[in-house]
């Protein structure tokens, strides 16, 4: 078979013959140019606990991730986590695939992904996550590194999003409502000032625990984190129906997600990312 010259580009009749002819792009998508980042922050959650790994399948060339252990960024599949235990033994299951296909499913492949998760188990925004705190301090380190890792392979980016997911931990040390907002637009504050511009900024609404410990606590947190995505320009919720997490049956244990929510998580991120983040410079 040859493509005609008649048929429009990458229409279905193209990428038919295109796959007859064993041509490239096989999994019948655009070829993919630029890379949308997802930066990823906070607790477990964001690194990933799940002891089910992500089904989400991407070809080659079109979606990567950053493994701190190796300072290299590879292809896109989980774990997408770097800390302890998001890496040991097959790993642990996260959001960060599922986001990532839905990026390059939603672009017909014309823009792929890259995932930078540096989440970290048991942190806490007042401490791990505040200015000089080691979560933020090594997050910082796996950013840049990831950076320079796509330069030096000349993968171009083009979007960012970054995403702050944190709550739970302190709730657990009944961290006040008004000393948990200003930390986290304090986090807020100096992740724009890395980017050097308003860098869209996503908000996990912290989960209710399962077993109904901290309610009150949890209460607080989500009404801060609502309060912030009014009052700070260019943050929005990935999503809301984390308050409903055990009705839908995502945990794994009293806090953790499992894999059905944790897809279910990363196919909102995606959609929320390459729509407020697209074209953002790094």
């Amino acid at each position: 078979f040859e493509i005609s010259a008649e048929l429009e580009p990458n229409t279905l009749a193209e990428r038919v013959l295109r796959l007859e002819n064993g041509e490239a792009n096989s999994d019948g998508l655009l070829p993919t140019h630029t890379f949308h980042a997802l930066w990823f922050l906070g607790e477990s959650h964001v690194a990933g606990r799940s002891t089910t790994l992500s089904d989400a399948e991407i070809s080659e060339g079109r979606g990567f991730v950053y493994r701190r252990a190796t300072g290299t960024v590879t292809h896109l599949q989980d774990p997408t986590g770097n800390d302890s235990t998001a890496i040991a033994g097959d790993g642990r299951g996260s959001w960060g695939p599922r986001a990532g296909k839905t990026i390059i499913e939603m672009t017909n492949g014309a823009i792929g992904a890259l995932v930078v998760n540096s989440g970290v188990g048991s942190s806490t925004i007042v401490s791990h996550w505040a200015d000089g705190g080691g979560g933020w301090t090594t997050a910082l380190s796996d950013w840049a590194d990831a950076k320079d890792k796509m330069a030096i392979a000349h993968r171009a980016i083009c979007g960012v999003s970054v995403m702050i997911a944190i709550g739970s931990n302190d709730a657990s040390i009944s961290t006040s409502k008004a000393v948990f907002k200003a930390a986290y637009i304090d986090l807020i504050s100096r992740v724009r000032t890395e980017f050097g511009y308003n860098v869209p900024i996503l908000i996990l609404l912290t989960a209710s625990f399962a077993n109904g410990d901290y309610a009150t606590e949890v209460a607080y947190i989500q009404d801060a984190q609502r309060e912030i995505c009014k009052e700070v320009a260019n943050v929005r919720l990935v999503t809301n129906a984390t308050e409903y997490a055990g009705e839908k049956g995502w945990f794994m244990d009293s806090v953790h997600f499992n894999q059905l929510g944790n897809e279910a998580i990363g196919a909102a991120l995606g959609v929320t990312s390459l729509t407020v983040g697209s074209g953002g410079i790094v």
